[in-house]
């Protein structure tokens, strides 16, 4: 969402105009300044080149003002627009185009722990968002019932014990593979309290701010029909944003809008698996000007992936898993009208950039992990995201027991300045780029847990030595 329009929906009283306002604007005015500089005769060899640095420099110069300000001082009404900030810089190359940020915070510690990737993987209770393709492929996790809890503190050194990243899911597959399977979660970020003050330092009001997203698909084949390879899957995600309910001059603060995702995964061969997934394809979301819209984070992913294991007389010793994604938003908003619908943005946002441009928007997500005996679980992954400039390393471990429980846990590694001798070693970036300086360090040691509890309908005695292959394979 524009960032001067969200100042002005939060909070409307004249001390937080005059305050916030003042600080944006400056900042704001200064970076147009300096991408004014692009057309100056000699200034850079390309206008769109100098465009693209001066704006990577003005949006770290944006994140560390932030936090400066949020510690600046004791007012508690400008807490949630810094937050709110801070997450859609951190969390999308496209902060400054689309709303709803829920939509796209990443969920599982499995997951999050291997860079953020599931997109091919697809195999765990977190499946509906990464792709609800994954709950058509018969999977004994899921058979007769399968729940997952997730929690996640956001942005540590602000030291903000409310603002967190919670979500749950509960997915389903019958014993008849022909239904395929169900799922639903509820992905939720909370804001914590806050209280509005006006020029005078007098409590106005007091309000909980959060956005959630809840969501419920199918995943389905067509293996009936000798189709065994593939599987495709949908999804519903409504849309209920609590950003500053009450607040407003028709006490509205509360907005919803909905969403739909598709996915489809392709098993070419018995160890590699292809995802892809387009998320999020909606109308945009109507704030408090209702004669201006933003648009939801519309994104499209496509994701390799590979499973193996090493079973000595019939002991899963090594179960291995790594998945490459690759995922790109596309938003293109306005001043003076409607954001280009979804669709439309495919061709016009991508169409606005050279072609190296638009590869710098993508993201790029690795990782992997190894499972000793069923049971001992370590993970490694990294993040690449050029343009919003994170550059996360992120490790896990996680504890399998019966072949029903599974807890996990990961973290972020991207203290301030992470990559830096990186990217001008390696990618000869210079001096003068703010990619030379690395991570903003906003998201280090960014813990994420997970329990998981599945096969809840499928209990046996193999389960007490689940580290044998018999008892854990996928029916």
């Amino acid at each position: 969402m524009p960032i001067h329009r969200e100042y002005i929906r939060i909070t409307g009283n004249t001390f937080t105009e005059q305050y916030l306002l003042q600080f944006f604007f400056a900042c704001v005015t200064s970076c147009i300044l300096e991408i004014g500089k692009c057309w100056s005769p000699g200034s850079c060899d390309t206008g769109n080149k100098c465009i693209a640095e001066k704006i990577s420099l003005c949006r770290k110069t944006i994140i560390f003002t932030l936090i400066a300000f949020y510690h600046s001082g004791k007012t508690i009404v400008r807490k949630l627009t810094v937050i709110f900030m801070l997450l859609q810089i951190c969390a999308s190359q496209a902060a400054f185009q689309s709303a709803v940020i829920t939509l796209v915070f990443p969920p599982g510690a499995r997951s999050t722990g291997m860079g953020e990737v599931g997109t091919a993987l697809a195999d765990h209770e977190d499946v509906l968002y990464w792709n609800p393709a994954g709950l058509g492929i018969p999977n004994r996790r899921y058979r007769r019932g399968a729940f997952t809890e997730f929690h996640e503190w956001l942005l540590p050194p602000l030291k903000l014990y409310d603002l967190w990243h919670h979500y749950y899911a509960a997915n389903y597959q019958p014993a008849n593979p022909v239904f395929g399977g169900f799922g639903l979660n509820v992905n939720s970020i909370n804001f914590g309290e806050n209280t509005l003050t006006d020029e005078d330092g007098i409590e106005i009001a007091q309000f909980r701010s959060n956005e959630t997203v809840y969501s419920l698909g199918w995943g389905f084949n067509f293996r009936e029909l000798g189709v065994d390879a593939h599987a495709w899957g949908v999804a519903l995600n409504l849309v209920d944003s609590r950003l500053a309910p009450g607040i407003g001059p028709g006490r509205e603060g509360i907005w919803n809008t909905f969403a739909v995702d598709i996915g489809y995964l392709w098993q070419f061969h018995p160890a590699f698996r292809f995802g892809f997934t387009t998320m999020n394809m909606g109308p945009p979301i109507l704030y408090g000007d209702r004669d201006q819209a933003d648009p939801i984070p519309f994104t499209m992913n496509w994701a390799l992936a590979f499973t193996d294991s090493i079973v000595p007389d019939n002991k899963l010793l090594w179960i291995f898993a790594a998945e490459f994604r690759m995922d790109r938003e596309f938003a293109k908003n306005y001043i003076d009208r409607d954001p280009d619908p979804f669709y439309e943005a495919i061709f016009t946002d991508w169409g606005d950039a050279t072609f190296g441009e638009n590869m710098q928007e993508i993201q790029y997500h690795l990782g992997g992990e190894a499972i000793l005996l069923n049971t001992f679980i370590g993970r490694l992954g990294f993040l690449l995201d050029w343009i919003g400039e994170r550059y996360e390393l992120t490790w896990g471990i996680g504890l399998k027991l019966f072949n029903h429980m599974q807890f996990d846990f990961s973290v972020i590694h991207s203290p301030e300045g992470y990559f830096s001798k990186f990217n001008r070693d390696i990618f000869n970036v210079s001096r003068n780029d703010s990619h030379a300086e690395g991570s903003y360090g906003i998201r280090h040691m960014q813990p994420r847990f997970s329990f998981s509890f599945f096969s809840a309908g499928l209990w046996s005695m193999s389960d007490r030595i689940w580290w044998m292959k018999d008892s854990s394979i996928r029916e």
